[in-house]
């Protein structure tokens, strides 16, 4: 049988080691042996392991309990002890407030007698809960009073925990000089008394101290130093710190840290200390964040969040939801709840004393505002940020704010302070080169930025951040792009020029510029290409081969056409790889002609090594280009990808590319993001929305994307085959099937190995979905009058303008063929919820008719587009569609589309959107009636069943009113 004195003996040793789990679970049986006295003994114990391990609920019931026993005994030593390690575990829990109290009825109660250990652990614990509650003033002065009680005792132990308190303090308020002087006293008593886990303790506050100062290679010194003692002590729990202390420092170093984390939580999680685990979490949380695993961070965030909760260990629970504020802000999801967790972060926070936190919270809460377009709210939350932060002094948090703040406010100061404060850190060149790229992004000088850009370059080429240097290679592009936006100045000298020859001309373009070499060239007679009309130091073969490079597009790598009448440059020949060779540093040129035909180029470079072209040459090289060309086409094409576009439009008018579908409405964006997920699944979709959204469209790009592509794309219009022959045409037939049959394919067969298209699916008869499904469920097909069934791969996309779940209702459509069309649904948005792209729809549409009809038109005036975005659009894409070609019909060579040649319920329904009574002025009812009618009619291409829908009535209906409003004639309608 195992005595009580062996139990305590052993639990006391394993306290001793660190080793709490094991303590405890002997403490446990301990008591069930133990009398009174010796129970609340143990009970006492039991709650400081409990501490230890993080389980803080626990600790306070057991020393809540030793605290009552001790009470009935009447031990007043004991009792006080309790109370003390009661204060200890409220203090761990954020209950300053309570831990005051009871730590001060202590301290009251033995300030003037000779229990000195009582004495100054209450001035301690009191100095804590000071902190807490924002109150350094009194916090610091309990804390040097439980110092100075220590000291007169000769108590060194307790002594070097009060050094250690003290340089907590300093760490809160942002005295790091104070800090590191009570670290230094600490760690020479610790060596002094040979108490090694102490000194491996401060040697790590001391990293954490250089840490958060900016030194981080005094930092990662003293850091190895502490894991090297703590390895040889073999303690769990200050092994796993060692590791987490040293992982958090190797993650901001851009150094792998995830095998030094993964190493704390597996300490943390056989010895059972949640807390550790929870702190090896977050830190294992933040490096898969920087390496951009989000799925992984938000795992390693929740994994905390739990054990903070269950623990009640409100410093970790505050820590953990900042970060997953940040992480859903980064990911710009569901900024309700990230408002929520930096809100309970914030509360924690101050409620805590923390001021580190506060201030960090204050930047995610900037960043929350900014992400919802409240950029008040975010400057003050930033400023909020950056007063906290300064007064902790505390380099890398402050320097990511005031980064977060130039951003928001583009205000360059801000961005040089982060820039110089990252420079002051040692091992931070990547937050530094950070800082670099966005001083570059708002620089207004083009000479500085490029500087800037080419230090942040260089130290990220030392540190080997290879996707930052595509970002590099991006923003030199983007500043490229922004020479060539440089506005164009007159300058008096160039009065003077000679407006000889084009020889003399080139010469004196040359000279003036600086220019190394160049030439002109333009078109001849048709037959021979490019003549070349001048040149400097270059060749005909050079020349040949640099015409050729022009040939195959822009020097601007992200650009698929070149702007006429507008100069190109590369200030670095390295933006675009086949300059590489020619052996320019950098260059500009300007491409004469039309929009249609390039007619001739001027080109000068500089070599390599010499300053390159900027700001003044670009403007020079554009205003002297002037005397250059015999003729120069002035007009200036509409943004870059509208010029794409309509090169594309003309493709797809001859049939040479499938016709793409063309938006920037975010709805829309959405739906063809989901649809290129979906494009190689074997899964049905479903394609729903109003006609003349574009569903055949969206069909036809699922199965253009697909590995399918080779094989064949099948529609099939369900409401369009007559029942009698819907049969024969979908599921094929064989001789004899009926009078005059023959063998032959139904069109599932046609479509095999490819995609078949259901078009108006719910236009189908119930007999006829009930085959269907069998097909689509058997994945077999029989002919008409046959009886072979025949293996079928096919890709069903299926598309409705009805709403199958009423039709269901209704008894109208198949419930199990609903399910199983129904595997991916992409809704269409109708065109009135996408008026971002009425604009964008129209230019297409005017560029397609205005070829199909060889008409060369000038656009379209702003008055009308204003109206084509204020209607409806019942008909939708196919409406605006018919109205575009109808207007392009309507003009005269040259003209521009205005409002006259809309048609005419446009204009009346235009007017009556804007709210013009006016424009009802003389016009009945009934006329109204005709012209919306004939509207309808015109949108819907004189198809009547359409018609019939849009405008609500029935076909008898619509005829009666087309014959009293005679416009049956019009066209031959169906």
């Amino acid at each position: 049988m195992e005595k009580l004195a062996e139990l305590i003996k052993s639990a006391r040793d394993y306290q001793g080691r660190g080793k709490f789990s094991q303590a405890i679970g002997l403490y446990q049986r301990a008591l069930k042996k133990a009398r009174s006295k010796e129970k609340a003994k143990i009970k006492k114990d039991l709650a400081f392991c409990y501490l230890r391990s993080g389980e803080l609920d626990l600790a306070l019931k057991e020393a809540r309990e030793a605290e009552d026993s001790f009470a009935q005994l009447g031990d007043e030593i004991e009792l006080a002890k309790a109370r003390l390690l009661v204060a200890n575990v409220l203090l761990e829990m954020g209950k300053s407030e309570e831990a005051r109290d009871l730590s001060l009825k202590v301290y009251e109660s033995y300030k003037r007698t000779e229990h000195s250990r009582l004495v100054g652990l209450s001035q301690r614990f009191l100095g804590r809960a000071f902190a807490q509650l924002g109150d350094y003033g009194q916090a610091k002065d309990y804390l040097q009073d439980s110092l100075s009680t220590f000291r007169r005792a000769d108590d060194e132990g307790e002594t070097l925990n009060s050094y250690n308190d003290l340089a907590f303090w300093g760490m809160a308020t942002g005295d790091w000089g104070m800090a590191l002087e009570n670290l230094e006293k600490g760690l020479a008593i610790s060596k002094r008394v040979r108490r090694k886990r102490e000194e491996g303790a401060i040697l790590n506050n001391i990293g954490t101290v250089y840490r958060k100062t900016g030194k981080w290679v005094k930092a990662e010194d003293y850091l190895n130093r502490s894991l090297e003692i703590k390895k040889r002590m073999g303690d769990p729990i200050p092994l796993a710190h060692g590791y987490i202390s040293l992982g958090r420092l190797k993650a901001l170093q851009r150094q792998p840290a995830e095998d030094l984390l993964k190493r704390a939580l597996t300490l943390a999680q056989e010895h059972g200390y949640r807390r550790e685990e929870a702190m090896s979490l977050e830190s294992l949380g933040d490096v898969a964040k920087e390496n951009g695993d989000l799925d992984l961070a938000r795992d390693y965030y929740q994994r905390t969040l739990d054990i903070g909760r269950k623990l009640g260990q409100k410093d970790i629970i505050n820590q953990v939801q900042r970060r997953r504020a940040d992480l859903l802000i980064a990911e710009g999801k569901d900024l309700d709840e990230a408002s929520r967790c930096i809100q309970e972060a914030l509360r924690v926070s101050q409620s805590l004393g923390d001021r580190f936190e506060e201030g960090c919270c204050y930047r995610t809460m900037g960043r929350l505002a900014q992400a919802k377009g409240d950029s008040k709210a975010a400057e003050a939350n930033f400023e909020k940020s950056v007063c906290v932060l300064r007064s902790l002094e505390d380099r890398f948090e402050l320097a990511h704010t005031l980064l977060a703040q130039g951003e928001l406010r583009g205000e360059l100061d801000l961005l040089r302070e982060a820039q110089r404060l990252f420079a002051q850190i040692q091992g931070a060149e990547f937050y530094q080169a950070l800082a670099l790229l966005q001083i570059a992004r708002a620089e207004p000088s083009f000479k500085k930025a490029i500087e800037t850009l080419e230090g942040a370059e260089k130290l990220l080429r030392a540190k080997g951040e290879a996707e930052k240097l595509k970002e590099v290679r991006a923003l030199k592009l983007e500043l490229n792009q922004r020479l060539e936006r440089f506005p164009s100045r007159k300058y008096e000298f160039l009065q003077g020029l000679s407006s000889g020859d084009l020889g003399e001309v080139f010469g004196q373009v040359i000279e003036v510029l600086g220019a190394d070499r160049g030439f002109v060239a333009y078109t001849g007679d048709g037959s021979k290409g490019m003549e070349v009309g001048a040149s400097h130091n270059l060749g005909e073969g050079e020349v040949n081969g640099l015409l050729s490079l022009l040939a195959d597009g822009p020097v601007c790598a992200d650009r698929d056409g070149f702007e006429v009448g507008r100069p190109s440059i590369l200030y670095d020949s390295s933006l675009d790889e086949r300059f590489s060779a020619v052996g320019a540093g950098s260059l500009m040129l300007i491409p004469y002609g039309s929009r249609e035909r390039i007619d001739g180029y001027l080109y000068v470079d500089r070599q390599r090594g010499k300053e390159p072209f900027l700001e003044k040459e670009l403007d020079l090289f554009y205003l002297l280009s002037e005397r250059v060309a015999k003729a120069i086409v002035a007009q200036r094409q509409r943004e870059l990808e509208k010029a794409n576009l309509s090169l594309r439009q003309r493709l797809a008018v001859q049939g040479v590319v499938p016709e793409e579908i063309i938006t920037q409405n975010e709805k829309m964006l959405k739906v063809l993001k989901e649809a290129d997920k979906v494009k190689d699944s074997k899964a049905t979709v479903l394609i729903q929305g109003e006609s003349g959204t574009g569903k055949e469209l969206v069909a036809r790009k699922i199965h253009f994307a697909s590995q399918r592509n080779t094989n064949k794309l099948i529609p099939i219009n369900c409401g369009a085959i007559p029942n009698d022959l819907f049969e024969a045409e979908v599921f094929g037939c064989e001789r004899g099937a009926f009078t005059g049959a023959v063998p032959r394919k139904g069109l599932i067969e046609e479509a095999n190995g490819g995609t078949l298209f259901l078009d108006e699916v719910g236009n189908l008869s119930l007999g006829h979905q009930a085959k269907l499904l069998r097909v689509l469920e058997e994945g077999k097909v029989r002919r008409v009058g046959g009886n072979e069934e025949r293996s079928i791969d096919v890709r069903v996309i299926a598309a409705t303008n009805k709403d199958l779940a009423e039709e269901i209702r209704k008894g109208r459509f198949r419930e199990d063929l609903y399910y199983r069309l129904k595997q991916i649904v992409l809704d269409l948005p109708p065109l009135r919820e996408r008026r971002d792209d009425i604009r964008l729809l129209a230019h297409h549409f005017l560029g397609i008719y205005s070829y199909q009809f060889k008409k060369s038109l000038r656009g379209i005036s702003e008055e009308a587009l204003r109206l084509l975005e204020g209607y409806h659009w019942p008909g939708n894409v196919r409406e605006l569609k018919n109205e575009m070609e109808r207007a392009v019909l309507m003009a005269e060579e040259g003209d521009q589309i205005t409002p006259e040649h809309l048609s005419e319920g446009m204009r009346l329904k235009g007017h009556l959107e804007e709210g013009s009574l006016q424009a009802l002025d003389g016009i009945s009812l009934e006329e109204a009636e005709r012209v919306h009618i004939l509207r309808v009619l015109e949108q819907t291409g004189w198809k009547k069943v359409e018609a019939c829908s849009v405008l609500g009535i029935s076909r008898p209906t619509l005829n009666r009113k087309m014959e009293k409003y005679h416009i049956e004639g019009r066209r031959s309608a169906r």
